[in-house]
Formats: C-alpha cells, sequence, structure tokens
C-alpha cells in the first residue's frame, strides 16, 4: 500500500492539491515509514480521504511548480512531469525540462514553499530554507 494514502487513510495527515501528506505541526516537511506487525488491535481508526481545508481557495503550489505538474481543478499531480521524478531517478531530462527549473539534487519542493500550511515549519526544523539565510560575517 503506497504510505501517503496509508498515512491520509489512518488519520495521520491529510493530502494536499500537490498530492503531498501533510501532518498537523509538521507540515509537508516529513518522510514517511511503515511499520508491519501480527499485534491484534481492538480497534483502527481507518477513516475518510481528506483534502487539507488550507487547498480549498489556495493555489499557491500550482503557480510556483516550475513544471506546471500540479492540477488546479481536481487535486491531482501529473508525476510524469514532476521534477522529483527525474531529480530522484537515473536517466535524462526531458527536453521541456529547462536548466533554469533544475535546481536540487534530490526532491523539488517548490510547491512545498509557498504554502500555507508549511508556514514556519521549516524554521522549525531547521531545513534547507533556513541554512540558505545569509550567516553574519565574522568580526
Amino acid at each position: 500500500m503506497p504510505l501517503k494514502l496509508l498515512a491520509a487513510r489512518s488519520g495521520l495527515g491529510h493530502y494536499a492539491r500537490n498530492g503531498l501528506i501533510f501532518v498537523d505541526g509538521m507540515g509537508s516537511y516529513l518522510v514517511l515509514y511503515a511499520f508491519l506487525t501480527d499485534h491484534p488491535f481492538a480497534e483502527d481508526h481507518w477513516t475518510n480521504l481528506q483534502i487539507l481545508d488550507e487547498c480549498n481557495h489556495c493555489h499557491a503550489c500550482v503557480r510556483t511548480c516550475p513544471t506546471r505538474c500540479i492540477n488546479r481543478w481536481n487535486f491531482s499531480t501529473n508525476i510524469d512531469k514532476c521534477l522529483t521524478l527525474y531529480n530522484e531517478n537515473p536517466g535524462e531530462f526531458p527536453n521541456y525540462i529547462l536548466g533554469s527549473m533544475h535546481h536540487a539534487l534530490m526532491g523539488c519542493m517548490k510547491c512545498k514553499e509557498p504554502c500555507p500550511a508549511n508556514e514556519g515549519i521549516a524554521e522549525l526544523s531547521g531545513s534547507w530554507k533556513t541554512s540558505r539565510k545569509k550567516k553574519p560575517a565574522r568580526s
């Protein structure tokens, strides 16, 4: 089972317009893992899929995606156009991916930056966003 679907159906997070999972207090700056067990649980918390509330009236990720792979209308992503696919798998980049679009060795994160649900999260986690800030000069 795909980990994003498992996270969404278990109630851990919500899908966003960009196809990522957002967890309250963590945004989408996370890595999902699954642990299997044969322990019998008394109940489960399987839920219906839920879309992140902020996505209902926001299209920031759509506007900032360099390859325009995020669909504005139906909460789907054309993975064949997503930079993450080409950054993380061996092979040639398609001709439509310009050099100015390619900006990372892993992932892309352009759709995460402007997301209101990620506001302040990058700074809390010490992610790449904070490392881009200029460090004070030594005296």
